[in-house]
């Protein structure tokens, strides 16, 4: 998800656990552990289970799933400020059948997950926009529908991780905020991420 930022797993035993002014410090015995950016986040095995689905680039997909590459981009043309891909705009008279072809000289590096997480039993697309240079700008949601559900101009935070808690709700997403780790998972009452 967020490409800037690498995660280390290992195992560690926790031998002690101290709880003073609303945190929790943890001290543990297992690998070293190098420095990253990130602070540490401690999980016991049961507790959850990351989700590492298959990655594609837009144009692999679109390849794949022209259908579902189109409802993605057109999620990305209210976002992002695409262009919309018309026949003017088109290179070649094959391209003008297929308005996304158009657009995939611009965004087709760019890395989509596909993971259901909305409890709807449907893919969304976790979408990995990437600057020219192929440095990470950020990761946005969107939905079968081509609506953005998470990551829009409103100051979301990177999502560094997908987890499942429990196979009856929807996955949850861990995102770094300056006070920490916090999760979100769906809501499907108030359709969004809480």
């Amino acid at each position: 998800m967020d490409g800037d930022r690498q995660s280390q797993l290992f195992d560690a035993t926790v031998t002690a656990v101290q709880y003073r002014e609303g945190t929790i410090e943890l001290l543990a015995r297992g690998g070293a552990i190098e420095p990253t950016a990130l602070p540490p986040l401690a999980v016991t095995p049961t507790a959850l289970r990351w989700l590492d689905n298959a990655s594609f680039t837009l144009a692999e997909l679109h390849q794949q799933q022209p259908a579902l590459a189109a409802s993605i981009v057109t999620g990305l043309q209210t976002e992002t400020r695409l262009p919309a891909a018309t026949p003017e705009t088109t290179p070649a008279e094959t391209d003008a059948l297929d308005p996304v072809a158009a657009l995939l000289p611009t965004i087709g590096n760019w890395t989509v997950q596909l993971v259901d997480v909305t409890g709807d039993q449907q893919p969304d697309a976790i979408v990995t926009l990437a600057t020219p240079d192929g440095a990470t700008e950020r990761t946005l949601i969107i939905s079968t529908a081509g609506e953005i559900i998470y990551g829009a101009d409103d100051g979301s935070a990177p999502i560094l991780a997908i987890a499942e808690l429990d196979r009856t709700a929807p996955p949850v997403l861990l995102i770094n905020q300056a006070q920490g780790y916090r999760f979100q998972q769906w809501s499907r009452e108030r359709q969004r991420f809480e």
